[in-house]
């Protein structure tokens, strides 16, 4: 921030001074981005949304080139992932990367980000396959930074943000910032995931009392067979159910 003043007594002079607010323009944007990646996921109600919608703003907002989440469960990766990119092209190839690229984030502690500069040292210790390799080159990553999101003491997955060799690394505000947007994120995943568990045990609740009151309304064998295949394939989904009465115990049974 610069200010200055006309010098009395002295034609064409100026007393100022420059005032260093770097700090502060940094606080007002992180606050800002945290502000808006929050809202985003407050919008989307489920799991599958709010991990799309948290690397889809990372790249919109500027933070990241490239983003991905993968899960983890049980300290594995699966296959539940999202990912984003300024293209198509390049989200293709982030998706056509394997998950060794992101093994060295298993032990990244909760609250921590770590940035790694993706050079041929780093894409030969990533992966043996070298069409995986290949992959990695013709991607550009100039650095990589890896964030755990964890929620209730349980690490549900994994956010690999990237920029290219055309920009600006990471510095220690941007992982600053990840590692707060990855404790949010990671409490909000969590709470959609309560969601919808409650949601799903709401609806079995309700199919088992639908089925409790059909079963207790049938007087005779016929009538409880019926209505069991009934609620089977309601809860299946499926256009046809057969169920088998058996007769005889044991070898004998028919």
């Amino acid at each position: 921030l610069d200010r200055g003043a006309p010098a009395e007594g002295y034609v064409g002079g100026y007393v100022g001074g420059c005032l260093d607010i770097d700090s502060r323009v940094g606080e007002r944007e992180r606050q800002r981005l945290l502000a808006v990646i929050g809202a985003a996921l407050d919008r989307e109600t489920t799991v599958t949304g709010r991990r799309q919608t948290l690397v889809r703003t990372l790249v919109d907002e500027g933070l990241a080139d490239m983003a991905r989440f993968v899960e983890i469960n049980d300290g594995q990766a699966t296959d539940g992932l999202a990912i984003a990119a300024h293209t198509p092209e390049q989200e293709t190839a982030l998706r056509g990367l394997d998950v060794d690229w992101m093994q060295v984030g298993r032990t990244v502690t909760a609250g921590e980000v770590r940035q790694y500069k993706v050079d041929e040292a780093f894409i030969l210790a990533s992966s043996t396959d070298e069409r995986q390799r290949e992959l990695r080159r013709s991607m550009r990553f100039g650095t990589v930074a890896l964030a755990p999101l964890s929620a209730r003491g349980q690490t549900s997955g994994l956010l690999a943000v990237a920029r290219t060799l055309d920009s600006i690394p990471f510095d220690e505000g941007d992982t600053a910032l990840l590692a707060d947007l990855a404790e949010r994120a990671a409490t909000a995943l969590d709470n959609a995931l309560l969601l919808e568990r409650e949601q799903a045990n709401r609806a079995r609740l309700e199919v088992l009392q639908r089925a409790t009151a059909a079963l207790s309304a049938a007087a005779t064998p016929e009538q409880v067979a019926a209505a069991a295949v009934a609620q089977f394939a309601g809860l299946a989904a499926a256009s046809a159910v057969t169920l088998w009465l058996l007769t005889g115990v044991g070898g004998d049974a028919v």
